[in-house]
């Protein structure tokens, strides 16, 4: 079994953990009663760390399909930067044509240290900690598996990469 198609079923895995775990977040989002509320941290904690192992590991499956070595890194912008710029059209195409007001590049460069900096967030103050959408993640990690399955169709079982449970 090739890297890709490994790293692929992490992300697909990591895809179908985060949207359980965000129907749960955005049924208490609006919540007033504080329990649910604190509650919500719970849920945001595991959504935004394994949210951006998942687009990390994607972005990198995209690099190791261009015959790109990258660096060990969690620097989610600098790997999209690394990206060669026909990969970044078809991945932006995925994600920014259904969604027009949305910027990939920034949303990585935003997040670039989310994953650690919410890993460790115990030694972080709650103001650094960066702001994260749901759905902007599953969004993003949705683009990156239906990129992975465009370009890398041949090596992968059965020619895509393993479905999420939507």
């Amino acid at each position: 079994m090739r890297n890709i198609e490994r790293m692929m079923q992490n992300t697909t895995g990591v895809y179908n953990a985060v949207s359980i775990l965000a129907l749960d977040f955005e049924k208490h989002s609006n919540s007033t009663e504080k329990s649910l509320r604190e509650n919500m941290l719970s849920l945001a904690i595991p959504i935004v760390i394994l949210g951006f192992y998942g687009i990390e590991i994607g972005l990198k499956a995209l690099l190791e399909g261009q015959g790109c070595k990258y660096d060990h890194t969690h620097d989610l912008g600098g790997l999209y930067k690394s990206l060669s710029s026909e990969t970044n059209k078809i991945l932006e195409g995925k994600i920014i044509e259904p969604h027009e007001r949305f910027s990939l590049e920034r949303f990585l460069d935003y997040h670039q240290a989310s994953f650690v900096d919410w890993r460790y967030r115990w030694e972080k103050e709650e103001a650094s900690l960066a702001l994260f959408s749901p759905s902007a993640i599953l969004m993003v990690l949705k683009g990156i598996m239906d990129t992975v399955a465009e370009l890398h169709q041949d090596e992968l079982v059965n020619n895509r990469p393993p479905e999420p449970d939507s």
